[in-house]
């Protein structure tokens, strides 16, 4: 009976203790549990409290962002031009060395002047609508306005430095240079530079963006962009065109262009959303506005002010007939500036294109022209032969709007240039590439994206 009791005793102490354990250990649980919801509790407070934070900084960034970038951006445009008049002899003295040393190396070599001259030609007139049309074609129709956009910025800009700066070309009072690309407008600031810088990062960022590259490619490929504008700008050095001034110059207009449509501007080649602030006539009459502006104070500048003295306008003309001999006067000094201001009118024809896209072909139904413009329905998405005959018929539908320039003379009257051959042309040729050549497309089904044949069937 004795060992009966010490052995429950000890049964009872064990089953004291398990309890006590078991207790214990719940309570240690608990306790963890409540530091872990104080903990969440804590982190999530924190998480909102940083949220808040973001929130009240991105409403305070939204609040003064336009504002203090388009101010940012005026304040470099201004330190660039005084910059540029301050050190601008200085550049141009190193051009002329640097020109000496490229040609002397060159010697004549038929090869190097032949690359140097087609790098030169990606940066002309003809080859950047060839650009438009192809991003039109296979891209879509937004990526080439605003490719449009961006080229017509630049050339009038390009020739409302010109008329106001009016700085020679180096050959047109150097004559050891030889001049292997005959431009005898005024050279300060050089346009292959502006257009190099402007059209092809926006090419690069629309090509990055449509295609979804990866990052490491993207890296590679924003390399290969930089390197493709460095030899652009390098061979108007090379070809005797321009000195180092006039392409440093060329080279901070474009990236202030750059930067204005996509920094100032934050434009994210967002679609959907940016076809809706873009039809906004508000944007439209600002950016109208500007570009009147640039153009009457131009015509002012052409027509008013006196472009050069007799002893430069001697000795430059000398130079010019001894080396492009039978030039035509419209490529001469002040005229050829004042021409490629009228390259404002593709901005205003591209614009108006596409509001009377939406407002009548698509009876005012943004959503729907979105819808042929974006994704799997994109009226462009077709296979590769009927994407060739479509670049074709495009080609052949604008033909009749761009012929003006091919045939009107380039030593007919200053007004018959101006506006036959360069102001009409591009508008009518931008007009017609948004406004009629997607509708005259569908109309006679050609290169037609099927799926999106199919949905309108469907509806």
């Amino acid at each position: 009976m004795a060992l009966r009791k010490s052995k429950l005793r000890k049964i009872k102490n064990l089953n004291l203790q398990s309890d006590s354990n078991i207790n214990f250990q719940c309570i240690s649980i608990n306790n963890k549990l409540n530091n872990i919801n104080i903990n969440k509790s804590e982190n999530k407070m924190q998480s909102f409290e940083s949220n808040s934070i973001k929130t009240n900084t991105i409403k305070r960034i939204s609040k003064f962002s336009f504002n203090e970038r388009i101010r940012n951006w005026f304040s470099a445009l201004f330190i660039g031009l005084i910059i540029e008049s301050l050190l601008r002899e200085r550049f141009y003295d190193a051009g002329i060395i640097i020109i000496r040393n490229i040609q002397i190396r060159i010697n004549d070599n038929f090869i190097a002047i032949l690359f140097f001259q087609i790098l030169s030609l990606c940066a002309s007139k003809y080859f950047l609508i060839s650009i438009i049309m192809i991003l039109f074609n296979y891209v879509d129709t937004y990526s080439s306005l605003l490719l449009m956009i961006i080229t017509s910025c630049a050339a009038t800009g390009t020739g409302f430095f010109k008329l106001i700066y009016k700085n020679p070309r180096p050959y047109f009072h150097e004559n050891w240079v030889k001049v292997f690309d005959c431009e005898t407008g005024f050279g300060n600031p050089s346009g292959h530079s502006i257009v190099a810088v402007s059209v092809y990062l926006t090419v690069s960022k629309i090509i990055r963006k449509k295609f979804y590259l990866q990052k490491r490619i993207q890296k590679y490929f924003n390399y290969v962009t930089v390197i493709f504008i460095l030899f652009i700008t390098f061979s108007r050095l090379a070809l005797g065109a321009h000195s180092l001034n006039q392409i440093l110059f060329g080279i901070f207009i474009g990236a202030m262009i750059y930067a204005l449509f996509f920094d100032v501007f934050k434009i994210d080649l967002n679609l959907t959303d940016e076809i809706y602030i873009i039809m906004k006539p508000k944007i439209f009459n600002i950016f109208s506005t500007i570009i009147l502006m640039i153009l009457f104070i131009g015509i002012i500048i052409f027509n008013f002010f006196p472009v050069l003295n007799k002893l430069d306008s001697q000795t430059w003309g000398r130079s010019i007939n001894e080396n492009c001999p039978n030039t035509p006067y419209s490529k001469l000094f002040e005229y050829e500036a004042y021409f490629m201001l009228a390259g404002c009118s593709s901005l205003i024809g591209g614009y108006l294109g596409i509001y009377f896209d939406i407002k009548y072909n698509m009876e005012g139904n943004i959503e729907k022209w979105v819808m042929q413009n974006l994704g799997d329905t994109n009226w462009n998405k077709t296979n590769f032969c009927e994407s060739i005959i479509r670049i074709f018929v495009i080609a052949l539908i604008n033909f009749p709007a761009f012929s003006p320039n091919l045939f009107v003379s380039s030593n007919d009257t200053i007004n018959a240039i101006f506006f036959l051959k360069n102001l009409i042309p591009f508008f009518a040729v931008n007009f017609t590439i948004y406004g009629f050549t997607r509708r005259i497309l569908f109309y006679f089904n050609i290169g037609i994206n099927r799926k999106y044949q199919k949905k309108l069937i469907k509806e």
